[in-house]
């Protein structure tokens, strides 16, 4: 039997923009926002652009940080992480105004932009199971 990835498309909105991001079910992604505890959906940074509605400059999550407009700044924050093959480090993430799932239920989460996580286009994000 072929074994399928599982993926579902959420509708996240922050601001004045909206788009709908294909993600794929992580069984390795237990991300939270420390403070807060909410589970993290991981977009690749294209989806991420069009929904801060600005190009985020290559390196650190810390240089992303410092280089967004204040108003922005203030939703976003960084979030420590690990990941198999890495040392690990901090990636920057955002507070939606929503996020929706297929079914139409609310999904209470943050976002985090890390790059390069599929090139072939299968999925913009990942989301914890």
């Amino acid at each position: 039997a072929r074994c399928t990835a599982k993926t579902e498309t959420l509708t996240i909105r922050f601001g004045n923009r909206q788009t709908a991001v294909r993600v794929l079910y992580d069984t390795g992604n237990d991300l939270l926002e420390p403070v807060s505890g909410k589970p993290v959906v991981v977009l690749e940074r294209k989806a991420a652009e069009c929904l801060l509605d600005t190009k985020l400059p290559f390196g650190s999550a810390s240089a992303q940080l410092a280089a967004l407009p204040e108003n922005l700044a203030a939703r976003c924050g960084l979030l420590p992480f690990h990941a198999v093959g890495t040392d690990g480090g901090l990636l920057l993430y955002f507070r939606p105004d929503s996020v929706l799932r297929a079914d139409g239920t609310a999904l209470d989460c943050v976002c985090a932009v890390r790059c390069g996580l599929h090139r072939t286009g299968a999925y913009e994000g990942l989301i914890g199971v």
